[in-house]
């Protein structure tokens, strides 16, 4: 990762928590070149500024920039002026993969419809049937971000548990209601970490207009709280550390986000007697927020982040298969399923922080996210049970592959029952 003069390393500024988990990710094209100032070279104009006292006329010292009493005018003191140490490390993380619903909502609307009119036995067994359906179903994901020139690499484990219940209304619609737990615990390359505990909502349902048509739909919303602790230290021009960071050098935050999600989904199922594929497609927006926060610790190096947002508007292309395998138990239902996502509205985008010690007057430093990757996909696949007494357990796997940013691997297994 490329470094400046002096490092305040930062890990996941502003990190957008993942709320409804990442299901969409894969197959890269090129990304369009990155370009603006990155996290470390923001942090270091602004430290140089500060000891070489060049605003508005020059001239002054670090006084005339930050409040008086405070850590941070002690570590201006210590560095060279002018030119003395900037700062490099990495921004903030943004939101990776989809803004997709809980992997266990997925299965649920993927759950093999009824024809019209009946059909063979399996057809029968796979029925939804009427009335009250509800599920339990735990997830664990293992998320890696890459380490680049604008935010850090890290590694991080989700683990999460969603509840759910839907009512068939007839034999062309049905909807529900799932609530969802996610608890994430991630480690940085430059050290420290952070966890993120999310609670969501989700309303769902699935409309048959017209036999083997579906579309499915869904709307979410999610609250998360994050805890947050980084390494802060600054560097001479010859990469030596210019002194030892008060505190070790860990500084710590906590602060809260909010997402909304909505997404639609359409497709046709082909039977070929016991096996059925067909084409998908879809929409899914989101709009994730975080608000303002302060970090803690005794550095001098503490920063103070302004509010951040970010919109997302993806698409979907792909297809799934199914064969259904009568036992003398049950019908088995192996599934495969991929798709090719493409990003429209989220982009590098500009954030703005503040040393916490600096005077109000002196307003925020910018420094700007890592870009998007445009054009990915995901692969996927699962195993349902259709048992006696409206049993359905199930398990699945999907994994984000060949994404610039993000790769991921993640599994389920759950029990669904028909009352």
């Amino acid at each position: 990762m490329a470094t400046d003069c002096a490092t305040v390393s930062k890990s996941a500024v502003g990190r957008a928590p993942i709320i409804f988990g990442l299901a969409l990710a894969g197959i890269t094209v090129a990304t369009a070149a990155e370009a603006g100032q990155t996290f470390n070279e923001a942090v270091a104009n602004e430290l140089v500024r500060f000891g070489s006292g060049d605003s508005n006329g020059g001239g002054q010292s670090c006084a005339r920039f930050i409040k008086d009493g405070t850590p941070l005018l002690e570590r201006c003191a210590e560095f060279p002026q002018p030119g003395g140490p900037g700062g490099a490390g990495s921004a903030g993380s943004s939101i990776g993969g989809t803004f997709a619903a809980p992997d266990a909502v997925l299965e649920r609307l993927k759950t093999p419809r009824a024809k019209k009119g009946g059909g063979g036995s399996a057809d029968a067994a796979v029925s939804l049937g009427n009335g009250f359906s509800v599920f339990a179903v735990p997830g664990y994901e293992r998320l890696n971000h890459s380490n680049n020139r604008y935010e850090d690499g890290y590694k991080a484990d989700i683990g999460r548990l969603t509840l759910g219940g839907d009512y068939k209304f007839s034999q062309m619609f049905f909807a529900g209601i799932a609530f969802d737990y996610a608890y994430q615990d991630g480690v940085y390359d430059e050290g420290r970490g952070y966890n993120t505990s999310t609670y969501g909502v989700l309303l769902y349902g699935s409309i048959l207009p017209v036999e083997n048509v579906f579309i499915d739909l869904s709307a979410g919303y999610g609250w998360s709280r994050s805890n947050d602790s980084r390494v802060a230290r600054l560097f001479n021009p010859d990469g030596s550390q210019l002194f030892p960071p008060p505190g070790n050098g860990s500084v710590r935050s906590d602060y809260n986000g909010n997402q909304l999600t909505a997404s639609v989904r359409g497709g046709y199922d082909y039977p070929i007697q016991n096996i059925t594929i067909g084409p998908r497609a879809g929409f899914t927006v989101g709009h994730w927020t975080r608000e303002t926060y302060r970090e803690e610790g005794v550095t001098g190096l503490e920063l103070e982040y302004a509010n951040d947002s970010q919109t997302s508007l993806q698409s979907n292309l792909g297809a799934a298969a199914s064969i259904a395998v009568s036992t003398s138990f049950g019908v088995l239902l192996p599934q495969i399923e991929g798709a090719w996502v493409h990003e429209f509205a989220d982009d590098q985008r500009s954030q703005k922080a503040r040393f916490r010690d600096a005077l109000p007057s002196e307003g925020n430093f910018r420094y700007d996210s890592e870009s998007p990757d445009r054009n990915f996909g995901v692969v996927g696949v699962g195993l349902t049970a259709v048992l006696p007494n409206g049993l359905q357990p199930f398990a699945a796997f999907r994994s984000i592959v060949g994404n610039d940013n993000y790769n991921s691997y993640a599994v389920s297994a759950g029990l669904r029952l028909e009352l």
